[in-house]
């Protein structure tokens, strides 16, 4: 069992760390895409430079992401469904933006046959070798790069990337 104490602090994840939090945490977790809600690559090397500045030296980035080289063999637009719960389904379109490197998608919850809900959201994927050179940019080394925490190989067919990034 993993012992020790856990300190959690919620902010602006674009804000760089100020007074206690500099350098103040072993590992800070951008996780759910979180690097994906960034509008392009400037944004999210900023976003990566932010959470440098609350990591310890030699303290750890955890990343998780989609993992673009799944797309790259597709159509540039398809659907899939999710049973959420026995009647609710969530429908979802996406439309695959090569130049902008980003997966566009329409997202409609549907209960039985009524529509509950629908929203859509942009997020903008980045492949492996332009996460390390961001991780350069940002004062980070990637260290581990695989396909989900279980630490599968990262394929190309495979829907995720996790990535520990160490400060340097």
């Amino acid at each position: 069992m993993w012992g020790g104490r856990v300190r959690a602090s919620l902010g602006d994840m674009y804000s760089p760390a100020t007074g206690e939090s500099v350098g103040a945490f072993d590992a800070v977790l951008l996780m759910c895409n979180g690097l994906g809600i960034a509008r392009g690559a400037k944004d999210q090397v900023r976003l990566m430079s932010a959470a440098r500045t609350l990591v310890k030296e030699d303290g750890v980035l955890f990343i998780e992401m989609l993992n673009p080289l799944r797309y790259r063999h597709g159509a540039e637009q398809f659907s899939t469904a999710r049973r959420l719960t026995p009647s609710i389904v969530l429908h979802s379109v996406i439309d695959v933006d090569w130049v902008h490197q980003s997966l566009n998608t329409i997202n409609t919850i549907v209960d039985s046959s009524d529509i509950i809900g629908v929203y859509d959201e942009k997020l903008r994927f980045v492949y492996p070798s332009e996460l390390e050179l961001m991780a350069a940019a940002s004062g980070f080394t990637v260290e581990i790069l695989r396909s989900d925490w279980r630490g599968s190989p990262l394929e190309s067919w495979s829907p995720g990337l996790a990535a520990v990034l160490r400060a340097e």
